[in-house]
């Protein structure tokens, strides 16, 4: 199972984001500036020790296994799309998907 959170600050930043063709991929979004949202957006910033927003963070099975910050200075949505269509197109998950049907 793949969880995928993304912090955001402005709803235009997930403008880039394509839809998923995966059932076992699961996209939660949080608005850093929502009052509700809030306190677990800075909680997910905080585990991965990030200050700027868009964020993105994949778990897979409950463990972080990658981020994408605004740091590095890319777009973390396209990075996540680059990320998204290498996943969905792995051999690995092809697999699975056969073996489960």
């Amino acid at each position: 199972m793949v969880e995928i959170n993304i912090v955001y600050s402005d709803p235009k930043q997930l403008n880039n984001l394509i839809p998923i063709k995966s059932d076992n991929i699961t996209i939660n979004t949080y608005d850093e500036m929502s009052y509700k949202e809030r306190k677990i957006a800075f909680r997910i910033k905080g585990q991965v020790a990030a200050r700027l927003t868009p964020l993105v963070v994949i778990k897979l099975n409950g463990q972080i296994s990658k981020a994408f910050y605004r740091e590095e200075f890319k777009d973390p949505i396209i990075e996540l799309n680059k990320w998204l269509d290498d996943y969905e197109n792995s051999p690995r998950l092809n697999l699975q998907n056969k073996l489960s049907i």
